[in-house]
Order: structure tokens, then sequence, then C-alpha cells
């Protein structure tokens, strides 16, 4: 063999080596740093705006609509809180209005806060007034759903006592006597089963149970009428 083949293979070799690297350089993620995931964009905080109700019974019970931006409404949603209890029956509305039950607390003036589930929050200093429910005044007509809201529901109370009440289609139900309302709730019975029972929430707000048919051991809510 001629010395020309002995030095031509050691060339061909440095070639296809070279080659390779370059194959090799060229591959997906190879001499590149790895990509960095860009961080989620942060989501706005909660901000409240209005509240339907600041004033309400020290035995709670009211619900109390929230309205604001930036509500969110998954993983249970947003905590609501007044004056350091946690509110009941929460709901969100979109990223707008929240819907919850006030709690008990003691009479004055309390902070609301609401917490996204993300652990953004706002507070509301001096949002909502507790007061005692005997400083309501009870009389006058009232007006409301029974049966989940399904039907209509009324009563009147008049010298701080309940004179009549009717649900649905029953009519009108007169009391005698008429059951005295204290400390802002009232309750009636009599033997043939007929009964209301009730107590005020806020100024204008009532809830409580009937059964009169056809509303038979039901819950009810009423508003005072102006």
């Amino acid at each position: 063999m001629s010395n020309t083949s002995h030095t031509r293979y050691p060339l061909i070799a440095r070639i296809v080596t070279a080659g390779l690297l370059a194959l090799v350089g060229l591959a997906p993620g190879c001499g590149k740093p790895p990509l960095t995931p860009s961080p989620p964009i942060p989501l706005a905080p909660p901000l409240v705006t209005a509240l339907s109700e600041s004033l309400g019974s020290t035995g709670g019970g009211a619900e109390v609509k929230i309205e604001g931006t930036g509500f969110q409404g998954q993983e249970g949603g947003p905590v609501v809180i007044f004056g350091g209890v946690r509110a009941t029956r929460v709901s969100v509305t979109g990223t707008t209005a929240i819907f919850a039950t006030v709690p008990p607390h003691a009479a004055g003036l309390v902070d609301l806060v609401v917490s996204n589930p993300d652990g953004q929050s706002v507070l509301l200093a001096n949002a909502y007034t507790y007061a005692s429910p005997d400083s309501f005044d009870p009389n006058g007509e009232w007006e409301g759903g029974a049966q989940t809201g399904h039907v209509l529901f009324r009563f009147t109370i008049q010298n701080s006592r309940l004179t009549a009440v009717s649900c649905d289609s029953s009519g009108t139900v007169s009391f005698s006597p008429a059951p005295s309302v204290r400390n802002g709730g009232f309750a009636f019975s009599r033997e043939d089963g007929v009964a209301i029972a009730g107590r005020l929430v806020s100024a204008r707000d009532a809830i409580g149970t009937i059964n009169l048919a056809p509303c038979t051991n039901a819950d009810w809510f009423a508003r005072k009428q102006p």
C-alpha cells in the first residue's frame, strides 16, 4: 500500500469526527441555558365599594351584599369577617358581589375584612354597626317569602304586637291575644298546630319559621315595607 493511502484515512477520520461534533452541538437544548418559566401574573387584590346593610342585630342573621371588585370564587371563595368573627353562607356572584350572613357579635362598630383564596385581603374600617334588636322599631307591614322564598309571606305588627299573618293561600290569620314583640323577637302557637316564630335581624329585615297551611314548617324572611 502506498504512503498516500496511509495519510488519507486519518484525514477522513478527522473530518467525520468534526461532523459528528457539529451535529451534537445542533441537538435541541445542547449548549443552551434551560428555559425559565415566566412567573404567573398576580391577580388584583379585592376592593370593597359598598354594603347593602351597615346596621344589624347583635344576634346576627342578616344577609348583606358586599359590592366591589376582585372577588375570587375558586377554592371555596373568599372569607368574610365581621369584627373578627367569620360570616356564614358566603356566596360569590362573578367578581363584583358577595352575599354573606352576618354572624352574632357584641354591640358596636366593627371592621369588615374580605380575604381571597390567594391570600390577598381588604379591610374596611368601621363598616358595620351591631345594635341590640330591641332598639329596632318592629311596627308596620312586613312582606317577604316562605318555603325558600317561593311563596308570598306577610305579617303585621302594631303597638309592638304581632296582629296578623298570611302565607301563600292561607288567607289572613289574626291573633287574639296578639303576641308581644320582645327584644326583637316573637312567637305564637295554638292547639290546631298554627305557629309562627321570628326575630328582627336588622332595622328592616326579619327571619323565622311558620306552620300555617300550605306553608308547613317553612322558613321565612321578610322586609319592613316603607
